[in-house]
């Protein structure tokens, strides 16, 4: 679960990211508010959005999708 940050590591080698997105169960987009890129991580605010599940999606360069679940305390 998270509270306020959610953290995405990429792995060394992998390919850049072009994308990163977050929508709701429905398939609604979701302003999450900053993206930060620290080094090999990647970081969303998640500080406004209200408990719930939630879809984070990362495309890229390639136009490879991953979807991951995020549950927000």
């Amino acid at each position: 679960p998270v509270n306020d940050r959610l953290t995405v590591w990429i792995a060394k080698g992998e390919n850049s990211i072009r994308s990163v997105e977050l929508h709701s169960l429905n398939g609604r987009k979701i302003d999450y508010g900053n993206l930060a890129r620290k080094g090999s991580n990647i970081e969303l605010s998640l500080r406004n959005l209200n408990a719930g599940i939630y879809i984070v999606s990362i495309v890229s360069q390639e136009g490879t999708k991953q979807y991951f679940k995020v549950v927000k305390q």
